[in-house]
């Protein structure tokens, strides 16, 4: 029924029918404010994503790596004599 009646220039979205004028399949769809700044701050929030989510991918091993070589490591007596000694 509603599928016979297409011209070139329309554009099928779901159930509904959106007729394209200039054929050139950009929809313009008007928001308000506050639905534009969600989704441009959803756009760009995805481009930190990547960026700090890419940082952090590559930093993980190290910080493994430098909490290995950095872990504590037990004192003899004499070093914590003089550790304690150091502190005061």
């Amino acid at each position: 029924d509603m599928l016979e009646n297409l011209n070139a220039n329309d554009i099928v979205v779901s159930d509904e029918i959106i007729n394209d004028p200039n054929g050139d399949g950009i929809i313009s769809i008007q928001v308000n404010i506050p639905t534009f700044c969600i989704a441009f701050m959803s756009f760009i929030g995805w481009f930190f994503f990547a960026f700090f989510g890419g940082v952090g991918l590559a930093s993980f091993p190290m910080d493994g790596i430098l909490a290995y070589v950095n872990r504590p490591r037990h004192m003899d007596a004499v070093e914590y004599a003089e550790a304690q000694l150091s502190l005061r």
